[in-house]
């Protein structure tokens, strides 16, 4: 997806496409964070970046960088300095680890970080293996979950989907 999208005042969602000096200038970037594995790191003029090579696989291990990653936005942010995370796309790596920090950050519980995302970018979808781990990094924040993967048609799925395949028409 070419559009990126502001998550809150300091952090940014999108895919590679976003990688755009006047984007990067004109919203003050000053971090770039690649979680690709197939896309080079671009020209960041001048801005910082950090990478993370990672596939978008279900087996892939996302949940090894949560606390890292996290770790960096909020060090950002504390510093009044501004985030952009990518993929490819903006719609699974990238979503998740905005995610991952949003519920050790901003203290808030998977489907609220998910709500408010989504609110914000509409097209997120973590593939099943990194919600997985997402779920299991909630349990360990927070010792409970807020999202279950259920059985659906269309094979498991968190149940935040559920009503979406429910409306899906066949």
């Amino acid at each position: 997806m070419e559009r990126v999208d502001a998550i809150t005042d300091y952090l940014y969602l999108g895919g590679i496409a976003g990688v755009k000096k006047d984007f990067l200038l004109e919203n003050g970037i000053n971090l770039i964070i690649n979680a690709t594995m197939e896309m080079p790191d671009y020209d960041s003029h001048g801005i910082e970046k950090f990478r993370i090579k990672i596939g978008d696989m279900p087996g892939a291990k996302i949940d090894e960088h949560f606390d890292k990653v996290s770790d960096l936005i909020e060090g950002r942010r504390q510093q009044n300095q501004k985030v952009f995370v990518h993929c490819v796309a903006g719609i699974s790596r990238s979503s998740t680890l905005v995610l991952a920090y949003l519920m050790k950050y901003q203290n808030l519980s998977l489907v609220e970080a998910h709500y408010l995302v989504k609110s914000k970018r509409k097209m997120i979808r973590p593939n099943n293996g990194f919600w997985t781990q997402l779920i299991e990094y909630e349990k360990k924040l927070f010792g409970k979950n807020t999202v279950t993967m259920v059985p659906t048609r269309l094979g498991m799925m968190p149940h935040i989907y559920e009503a979406e395949v429910r409306n899906m028409i066949w």
